[in-house]
């Protein structure tokens, strides 16, 4: 009886100490993940902070994490919708190359760099070809 009551206690110890350190490596875990983050102040209106709460009780979840989901969502689209014009912008030389590969990522920063080469070449070409007649 007494070596039942002792594991268990046992037990109990090592979930308590798993526990500790698995909150511990959470901890450690959050903190990494919003290290590189930079921190914004927004001014919010009175009623957009109630509709805001209102929205965050409704989802679940707390106000600034639907903030910072909702803004990052926007940006997101945002992007998407002006790809183009940003194409545009690297071709005229206001968006670097590194710019196109943090916001669109390697791959399409190459294909975009790609396509305004074959653009240039293909208008250079025509050039000649309307010159020679």
């Amino acid at each position: 009886m007494i070596i039942k009551i002792t594991m268990i206690i046992l037990e109990i110890v090592l979930i308590i100490k798993l526990s500790l350190l698995q909150r511990l490596i959470l901890t450690i875990v959050k903190h990494m993940l919003y290290m590189n983050k930079e921190l914004y102040t927004l001014r919010i209106d009175p009623r957009m902070k109630k509709e805001i709460t209102l929205i965050s009780k409704v989802l679940h979840t707390s106000e600034s994490e639907w903030i910072r989901s909702k803004l990052s969502y926007d940006i997101k689209e945002t992007l998407d919708l002006l790809r183009t014009q940003i194409s545009m912008e690297y071709a005229k030389g206001t968006v670097t190359k590194k710019d196109l590969e943090e916001v669109f990522g390697k791959e399409m920063a190459k294909t975009i760099e790609f396509t305004l080469l074959k653009v240039k070449s293909d208008l250079e070409e025509a050039k000649k070809i309307a010159k020679n007649l």
